[in-house]
């Protein structure tokens, strides 16, 4: 910084002069322009000091009036006192700046410092000091000139300026910058004492509903409201930052144990999770995913520590809402292959490598295809085929799932007008729609936009949505779907009964169509609680009339199962796969009917099923019961056998009570559950008598038999059984 020009006190030239007696003119002249410095001193607004540089405590000599008006002293006050009485008391000393006056006093040398001084009412203000020497005829230092300038706002705008670059300027909260630098600090310190440092990186669940749905107002209150709780919950050692629009960051320091860090983050869960108050709105409770990395597990330097929170934070959220997760290699080997299968998405749709195909609905009771499910393949050039289930989460994650909603309308109404152009009927299309995309503020005006471009009549529409959608809000989501419902949508409740549990819902929010999860078709015709399950979903479905689909299914014995107990639809492998449109149209042109197992039975002959793992005794009741004319099935195990009631309406049922695996009684017991109108038999030793007791007493078993029969008596027991069944 440049030093203003030194004036010389009076009687002073650059060397200290003495006045020559023998010239008393230049004598006259000299006093005349001594008291021309003296003036000049007294008016300037510099303030000015000089010093005795001769003396041990260099104590003042002289001060001018701009000098009085900076401190508040009056020079009386000064003059003898060394300058160390501006210090104060409890004013924070720089010693660097101080030595650097120290050295120069020391080297007879210019100087120049920022101190911080005090004036005498107390007043703290920042002085920018310049110093020089004054020297005698003979070259040595007799005193010291000081400039003294007030620079006390200068340094508030440059800490004002500082604070904006380390600062959020919404919270007031450190930003990034200062947290990383902060954190390079606890992590010199942890070497020291060996001890941890963690840093959380925290992302506020579902906050963009708070801006989308109040205005930016609410959520700018919601961050300030979570970021001051989080600074007044943990340690002052800690440090809480906001990292980017709704994200902040924790790092904690000084833990004598990694096992110090999961009481803080649960902690930190609770405190962000209470409402915040947002005046006549109301209150608003908002959640967190949290991400943590410890130091010097998961990293060694500030953005390693950084990096691997983030990482854990995106698992974190696609976990779900309000947990945290650590940090581990194999979530980071995960987090890349993320990274590039992102790419690869933005590729693929870029190229329109994102295809629609469909798969059947099919009506049991004609067979026809009365409606299709759109459903999204990938076959990446590099990759192959990719599954729904690893791209659908990262388009949904990175905002690019309404892309792939708008294509998959694009080829449903596409297909619509094919089928017109070729005089088919028209069918109902079933499309996914993505929670994300559902709790847009504008979903109604998005979807009815895109079915008026791609000429979809949204009559023609089902809307499947998940039970998880309407966890958060019901409310919001009723009046979603009210909306959506006014425009002629038709709304599908999909994968019904693997989530939400309270059905109350049903009763405030406007659906059309259950679809029964193929979670429950695997062991359909041989599990009771699947059976029984399914069996629910048919009968609560129409009872609030609703349309039932059952999807996944695969066998014929499901078809028949399923048709008997009136479910309206079916989808699923045993039809046909999901097909490209030109697959769909060419099966819709032919005609093709799918095989739903309405044939009739032979209904003249009443059916019994034998169940035994000996041949001989199967062969043996065969015998007795072939002359009576009825149609005799028979199966050697009770998985057999179960699999043949899923295929054949059967009136009666004899079963042996010792076989291997599934028991008779626990094979009957099943059947009375899921063929209650079956009647069941079985044939038991003397000695098994006691163990089928309890089924007798619940009701499994109609009637039992004791080994070796009586020809006669068998006969004679189905015959009532039979006439019992009729009436």
């Amino acid at each position: 910084m440049n030093s203003p020009l030194v004036p010389l006190p009076i009687g002073a030239t650059n060397h200290m002069t003495s006045e020559n007696p023998e010239c008393p003119g230049r004598a006259s002249a000299s006093a005349a322009l001594g008291r021309l410095k003296q003036a000049a001193l007294d008016i300037s607004t510099t303030a000015v000091v000089l010093v005795d540089y001769r003396q041990s405590d260099q104590p003042v000599v002289y001060v001018n009036r701009a000098f009085e008006m900076l401190t508040g002293y009056a020079a009386a006050e000064v003059v003898g006192r060394n300058c160390r009485f501006l210090q104060g008391n409890g004013v924070d000393v720089d010693a660097r700046e101080l030595d650097k006056i120290r050295q120069a006093l020391n080297e007879g040398d210019e100087g120049w410092a920022i101190l911080a001084n005090q004036c005498k009412d107390g007043t703290p203000f920042w002085n920018e000091l310049q110093i020089a020497p004054l020297r005698d005829d003979r070259g040595a230092i007799t005193h010291y000139v000081g400039y003294l300038s007030d620079i006390t706002q200068l340094k508030s705008n440059e800490e004002l300026l500082a604070h904006h670059f380390t600062h959020d300027t919404l919270t007031q909260l450190p930003n990034r910058q200062l947290l990383l630098d902060r954190t390079e600090q606890a992590i010199a310190s942890a070497n020291r004492t060996e001890q941890s440092v963690a840093l959380v990186h925290l992302d506020l669940d579902q906050f963009h509903l708070v801006n989308e749905g109040l205005g930016r107002w609410a959520g700018d209150q919601v961050l300030v409201s979570i970021g001051e709780r989080l600074r007044q919950n943990l340690r002052t050692s800690d440090t809480v930052a906001r990292t980017s629009s709704d994200q902040f960051a924790i790092l904690l320091t000084n833990l004598e144990q990694e096992a110090d860090v999961a009481p803080a983050c649960d902690c930190i869960l609770q405190v962000v999770r209470r409402p915040v108050s947002l005046g006549e709105v109301g209150e608003r409770s908002i959640t967190a995913s949290m991400g943590v990395a410890v130091y010097p597990r998961d990293g060694t330097t500030a953005d390693a520590l950084s990096e691997a929170a983030e990482v854990a934070m995106a698992d974190a959220k696609r976990g779900g809402d309000n947990h945290y997760r650590y940090f581990t290699e194999e979530l980071n080997r995960r987090a890349a292959e993320r990274l590039r299968l992102e790419e690869r998405l933005r590729v693929g749709l870029a190229e329109d490598r994102i295809q629609t195909w469909f798969q059947p609905k099919v009506d049991f009771q004609t067979g026809e295809v009365v409606g299709v499910e759109a459903l999204v393949r990938w076959q990446d050039p590099e990759w192959g085929w990719i599954t729904p289930d690893r791209f659908i989460p990262v388009a949904e994650s990175v905002g690019l799932i309404d892309v792939v909603t708008e294509r998959v309308i694009r080829a449903c109404g596409q297909l619509h007008q094919r089928f017109q152009r070729a005089c088919l009927s028209p069918i109902a299309f079933a499309i996914n729609l993505s929670p994300r995309l559902f709790q847009r503020p504008d979903i109604t005006r998005t979807l009815l936009h895109w079915f008026q471009e791609y000429q979809l009549p949204p009559e023609r529409v089902f809307l499947e949505i998940t039970e998880s959608l309407l966890v958060d809000d019901e409310v919001l989501a009723g009046k979603v779907l009210h909306e959506l419902r006014r425009n002629g949508i038709s709304i599908s409740l999909d994968d019904f009964g693997t989530g939400y549990s309270n059905l109350s819902y049903l009763r405030s929010i406007p659906v059309d169509e259950l679809k029964i999860d193929k979670l429950f078709m695997g062991e359909l015709t041989r599990e009771v609680g699947n059976a029984a399950i399914v069996n629910s979903i048919i009968a609560l479905g129409h009872n609030l009339g609703m349309r039932v689909v059952a999807e996944g299914v695969e066998t014929e014995a499901q078809v028949r199962y399923l048709r008997a107990r009136g479910c309206d639809l079916l989808q699923g492998y045993h039809f046909s796969p999901a097909v490209p449109a030109d697959g769909l149209l060419e099966m819709r042109l032919e005609n093709q009917v799918m095989a739903t197992g309405s044939g009739q039975t032979d209904e003249r002959r009443p059916t019994v099923l034998l169940v035994d793992d000996e041949p001989n005794v199967l062969k043996a009741l065969r015998r007795v019961l072939t002359p009576e004319g009825y149609r005799i099935l028979i199966a050697g195990s009770g998985e057999q056998a179960l699999e043949v009631l899923a295929l054949e309406q059967v009136e009666v049922l004899i079963t042996d009570q010792r076989m291997p695996g599934m028991s008779g009684t626990e094979l009957l017991s099943r059947v009375r559950r899921l063929y209650p109108d079956t009647l069941r038999i079985v044939l038991s030793g003397y000695a098994e008598l006691e163990s089928l007791t309890d089924a007798i007493n619940q009701g499994a078993i109609y009637k039992y038999l004791t080994k070796p029969w009586e020809d006669d008596d068998l006969r004679a027991l189905l015959r009532e059984a039979l006439r019992e069944r009729v009436d």
